[in-house]
């Protein structure tokens, strides 16, 4: 897997794109809510190389990531939370994790699944 997450990171740098919309979708987001996060499941390096080649961690107030293999997504997802000094959040995601980070921190209430799109 660290073979593959090199190679993509190196591709994010040199050919990656956002889907069209994304930055106004942030913008929109970024000027209407208390906060923003990132709460992913690859290793800091990754997520941070994928986030920074975009140009778009401005745009977060927290990038959480999974430190060793003990994490877990709703563990963090209420980490980002309490961080934030928030009562409730918004999960988006496109995993069975993400809906159990969204009810398990009361975000349940406006948890958007998501599809990955792969060409």
């Amino acid at each position: 897997m660290r073979l593959i997450d090199t190679k993509e990171m190196a591709l994010s740098k040199s050919k990656g794109q956002l889907f069209p919309k994304v930055i106004d979708v942030l913008e929109s987001l970024h000027r209407n809510y208390e906060a923003l996060a990132i709460c992913a499941n690859g290793e800091p390096e990754y997520a941070g190389t994928i986030i920074d080649s975009q140009g778009i961690r401005y745009f977060f107030d927290a990038v959480r990531c999974r430190a060793n293999e003990l994490d877990n997504k709703p563990a963090m997802v209420a980490e980002i939370i309490g961080n934030l000094g928030l009562t409730e959040g918004v999960v988006t995601g496109d995993r069975r994790e993400d809906v159990e980070a969204a009810k398990r921190t009361r975000s349940g209430q406006w948890v958007l699944a998501m599809a990955r799109k792969m060409n």
